[in-house]
């Protein structure tokens, strides 16, 4: 059935004609469709991505394929139980996936019907370390108002240890919700981990915390940067008055630290009357992106919208319209000036999901 499935999967990929790439622009490559898409994952070197999805007749399915030509590379079967998260290492060929109460470790490399080493623990997000020897897992629940990330050795899947922190005073709904990201310092020797409301940090060594890193983030925290510095978070547009639209104006502001990086449009605004959905940051921690759409009245335009970040600010560089509304964006890996990545959207008319492969290409 499996195999059948995927047959489907690749009549259903839709070819685009890229052309040549220039500065500032983003491609579309292909596009996927399948029942309802939750995540897509890049390896590190963009040759592999994995696709999660849920199959109205096989349960939870992630299949990992070849960007180049969507070859099916290996499937990975939940069934009843979610598949929340898929990993690689920094080696492009192991990669650590979440399905139900099991933690697993697999390799492009297995033979099919092989099973990967797995760990009991029910896990929201993970990370492996630089050095690709340790995986970061986040507990999906929490225990006595303590947050959980458990170090496993990355060959063996034995834990190596805890990095425990007590929640945040409660200031509202939630502060009591576990992590939603991990990330490792690129140095390999701090982990942190965000929640829909607070960032933690912790010394790898020592598993100690640094409570004096913890805090509380701006707005709903959406995504951390794979170097563990910044947070995206959505903010109501505190000057929008109550009569002046039907739909929530937002704000999509950088965190680092305590201190806000707040993200400018084009002509200079740092307002916004488009709504963002999920954004994601680069591989390298350079660039945000985000879905958007913009409600005029007479009609809805969508896009996504693109920002390079620095040490205090993060600047507008790309905006381009989409036909479909795209509600997440999946970064691959940068390679020169050209960065890899995805998005999805749900088609209204079959009531599938779309996965949308690009590729941006910028000026530096």
């Amino acid at each position: 059935m499996l195999k059948a499935l995927w047959c489907v999967l690749c009549l259903a990929i839709i070819g685009f004609n890229g052309g040549e790439a220039r500065a500032q622009k983003l491609e579309p490559l292909f596009e996927l469709r399948l029942k309802f898409i939750t995540q897509i994952s890049f390896a590190p070197r963009g040759d592999a991505a994995a696709v999660t999805f849920l199959d109205s007749r096989v349960g939870w399915l992630s299949m990992i394929m070849r960007t180049a030509n969507r070859e099916a590379l290996l499937q990975l079967l939940g069934q009843k139980d979610t598949i929340r998260v898929v990993v690689f290492a920094p080696d492009g060929r192991t990669f650590g996936w979440a399905v139900g109460p099991r933690l697993v470790l697999s390799s492009l490399d297995e033979k099919p019907g092989q099973k990967g080493r797995g760990a009991q623990f029910s896990t929201s997000a993970m990370a492996f370390s630089p050095d690709g020897k340790l995986l970061a897992a986040a507990s999906n629940a929490v225990k006595d108002k303590q947050i959980l990330i458990r170090l496993f050795d990355a060959q063996t899947l034995q834990a190596r240890g805890d990095l425990m922190a007590p929640l945040l005073p409660f200031k509202g709904p939630g502060d009591d919700a576990p992590p939603r990201a991990v990330a490792f310092s690129p140095d390999g020797k701090r982990v942190f981990a965000i929640s829909s409301s607070v960032k933690w940090e912790w010394d790898v060594a020592t598993h100690t915390q640094n409570r004096d890193a913890a805090h509380y983030l701006t707005g709903p925290g959406v995504a951390l940067s794979p170097n563990g510095e910044i947070v995206a978070c959505l903010l109501s547009d505190p000057n929008r008055s109550s009569k002046s639209s039907s739909f929530s104006w937002r704000l999509l502001v950088l965190q680092r630290g305590n201190f806000s990086i707040g993200l400018t449009t084009e002509n200079g605004s740092g307002f916004y009357k488009e709504r963002f959905s999920q954004p994601a940051f680069s591989m390298d921690s350079r660039i945000v992106a985000a879905p958007f759409y913009r409600d005029t009245g007479a009609a809805r335009q969508n896009g996504l919208a693109f920002w390079a970040i620095d040490a205090t600010r993060g600047r507008a560089f790309l905006s381009r319209p989409t036909q479909h509304e795209h509600h997440a964006v999946f970064f691959g890996p940068t390679i020169g000036n050209q960065r890899l990545l995805a998005t999805i959207y749900e088609n209204p008319l079959d009531k599938t999901s779309r996965a949308v492969f690009w590729r941006l290409t910028t000026a530096n």
